[in-house]
């Protein structure tokens, strides 16, 4: 668990230069090809979007949770 100033601050810059991901679970995101991250790191998934993780072959390293429901 993250619980301290100086964790957060070795997180901080720890992936840049790096291409992140950020899925978000809204009706668009399934005319997306999503098949194209297998194998892709930095994946965010949001709320109910990782669902679609077994469908598509993906694997998300970070979940961010804005909406009550998914906890």
């Amino acid at each position: 668990m993250l619980n301290t100033v100086a964790t957060l601050c070795k997180l901080y810059h720890s992936r840049l230069g790096e291409t992140g991901y950020i899925i978000a679970n809204g009706p668009s995101v399934l005319d997306e090809n999503l098949s194209l991250l297998r194998g892709k790191r930095n994946i965010v998934t949001m709320n109910a979007s990782p669902k679609l993780e077994y469908q598509w072959g993906f694997h998300s390293e970070f979940y961010c949770l804005t909406d009550p429901r998914f906890f």
